[in-house]
């Protein structure tokens, strides 16, 4: 496993790792009801434009 530090908007840094990764894993924030069914804005420019599979996950502070 290989640790990197890069500059940029969020979702535009994964979308590049996702080039040369075989699968994303991110983090989802939703909190209760509706909010928990919605993803944010990250998650959801990832799922659109990944080229490798991409899993989220709840990060489990609810």
């Amino acid at each position: 496993m290989r640790s990197r530090v890069e500059g940029g908007r969020p979702g535009a840094v994964l979308n590049r790792a996702t080039r040369r990764a075989e699968l994303l894993v991110v983090g989802s924030h939703g909190r209760t009801g509706l909010k928990r069914l919605v993803l944010g804005s990250v998650s959801a420019q990832v799922l659109h434009s990944a080229d490798c599979p991409v899993v989220v996950l709840p990060t489990g502070d609810t």
